[in-house]
């Protein structure tokens, strides 16, 4: 069939801006794994990356920004504007680059020529669904005897929702026209199908324009606000009522923004959005790829339900129980069916999934996860690296270098009866390793007491285990996973780090700008609930004003 999309759609979308608008077996220390990314979308011209650490006396305003959605976005938004397409894939995207950390930056989430060409492939399966026979007149009944109106009503139906606003006088001739056009040479249906793909495939959908209007300092408008709040709070696009209460300058006030954006994270694409920061974050999902050598399909068994415990622990801890830092950090419980109990040795739950306590001395809260500490360690042992870099990149924001060209990972020749020794013996006894490792080992040390699939064990192979460790960072010392979590609860170094990758998450990198949330991080630091950490994001002066050149 001739393809009626013009390929000035498609150049439209490689060629559309994104970011700020203006200046433009081993135990090797590897960092968290992070997912391939498109090559060469690194650019020297972008803003370096906000240093979450950065603080100041004030909120600062960050640049005016495209934002292209995200994968996830996509597929939220599509599912909403057509749930009539129930057998629709999701889209046909790769994954998203995470160059900078999280998938949603909008420095490096752009529009390739192979992106252009899946969300092209995504359009014309998605409009093919959509204007079947059957499900087209259901929709719109009167695509049976098409004709100007209904192609007005088909465009005044989608485009103000994929759009994110209403359309401009051209920009709705312009789609009718479309329709028609295509409609004369074939039929009401096929012109529906291609004015979507046509409308799917407009920079207009594809990004959040966060530009804003007026001289130097502008303020975002009102369907670039409700946009914004209902992504970055919901995942998803703003409905009709958001739209209209920012147009009417309803959510012009803070506390009015911060309301809405606690209710939108309490909808599922809201709680998806805190999830997909914690996923992000701490790479929790990635123990279901994990294998153990030792335990064979008793841990296949259980790894998928390892990543479904901490999302159930994290919706226990942050929604049910309206928890803080502090509570995510030392909460004395985990969310498990009867597999997991059986696996842990913890008691098991009252129903199919429940909050058992955790027994007496085998961790607590988020790092005593079990995917976690799977999935951080090695096949056939723990790795007191790789969970102390864990900490030392997600909890303190520190970036280690890589070890030299040429240098072995490899310690299983290594002398000593734990794992502890041998670690001891190849990266302390080593000068060239010592100057990293002693950063991040230490830490690490604290988890020894849980074997390479996330199990307590009281000893390794009969012989005794020495969990005490410290943070050379803050120079605090502990002794087994329990206190290592206290004193990383009780750590303000720890609250600056997760406020300001939270920050940077909700404001997609915010163009490059620090201290973007600082009346956030302070109420963070005071112990307030996460989610209502999260949501007072919308108070900040980032949150509706822009500076910089456009």
């Amino acid at each position: 069939m001739t393809r009626y999309a013009s390929a000035s759609w498609i150049l439209a979308i490689v060629c559309a801006c994104s970011g700020a608008i203006g200046d433009a077996g081993g135990e090797g220390r590897e960092p968290r794994p992070r997912p391939p990314s498109d090559p060469g979308i690194e650019d020297p011209s972008l803003p370096p990356p906000a240093d979450p650490l950065a603080r100041c006396d004030a909120s600062e305003v960050g640049p005016p920004l495209l934002r292209r959605l995200t994968r996830g976005e996509i597929e939220r938004t599509l599912r909403d504007v057509f749930p009539e397409a129930t057998d629709w894939a999701g889209p046909r995207l790769g994954a998203d680059p995470r160059e900078r950390g999280f998938s949603n930056d909008a420095s490096t989430l752009r529009v390739s020529a192979q992106a252009a060409r899946e969300m092209q492939e995504t359009a014309e399966e998605l409009a093919t669904l959509v204007t079947a026979p059957g499900r087209i007149g259901a929709r719109w009944p009167c695509a049976s005897s098409g004709g100007r109106a209904c192609a007005e009503a088909v465009v005044d139906d989608l485009g103000p929702r994929l759009f994110r606003r209403a359309l401009t006088t051209d920009e709705r001739a312009r789609y009718v026209g479309h329709l028609e056009g295509v409609a004369a040479r074939s039929d009401f249906a096929t012109g529906a199908k291609w004015a979507l793909v046509a409308l799917l495939q407009s920079p207009r959908f594809l990004y959040r324009h966060e530009l804003g209007e007026g001289e130097g300092e502008r303020r975002l408008r009102g369907h670039e606000l409700a946009t914004a709040l209902a992504y970055g709070f919901g995942g998803t696009a703003p409905d009709a009522a958001l739209l209209a209460r920012a147009e009417a300058g309803e959510l012009d006030m803070p506390e009015a923004r911060v309301a809405e954006a606690r209710r939108l994270l309490d909808t599922p694409g809201g709680r998806a959005v805190t999830l997909a920061f914690f996923r992000e974050q701490l790479g929790f999902a990635d123990v279901a790829t994990k294998t153990k050598e030792n335990l064979g399909p008793a841990f296949t068994d259980v790894r998928d339900r390892m990543v479904e415990e901490t999302r159930r622990f994290l919706e226990e801890v942050l929604y049910t129980r309206r928890g803080g830092l502090d509570e995510l950090l030392t909460a004395p419980f985990t969310v498990v069916d009867a597999s997991l109990a059986s696996f842990y040795g913890f008691p098991a739950p009252a129903g199919e999934w429940g909050v058992v306590e955790r027994p007496a001395g085998r961790g607590v809260g988020l790092l005593a996860q079990g995917s976690l500490l799977a999935g951080f360690a090695n096949v056939t042992a723990s790795s007191p690296t790789k969970r102390g870099l864990l900490v030392y990149e997600a909890l303190l924001c520190q970036h280690p270098t890589p070890p030299p060209p040429g240098v072995s990972t490899d310690i299983s020749g290594a002398e000593g009866n734990t794992t502890r020794e041998r670690i001891e013996r190849v990266h302390t006894a080593h000068e060239v390793c010592a100057s990293c490792h002693d950063h991040f080992d230490p830490i690490g040390f604290g988890f020894e007491h849980f074997d390479e699939a996330g199990r307590w064990r009281a000893d390794e192979a009969g012989f005794a285990i020495e969990a005490h460790g410290s943070v050379p960072l803050t120079g605090d010392r502990f002794d087994g996973a329990e206190e290592l979590a206290e004193v990383l609860a009780g750590s303000e170094h720890v609250g600056v780090c997760v406020s300001g990758v939270l920050t940077s998450y909700v404001f997609g990198g915010g163009g490059g700008q620090v201290c973007l949330g600082e009346t956030s991080r302070a109420r963070l630091l005071a112990g307030e609930p996460l989610l209502d950490v999260i949501a007072a994001l919308a108070a900040e002066p980032h949150f509706t004003r822009r500076v910089g050149p456009r």
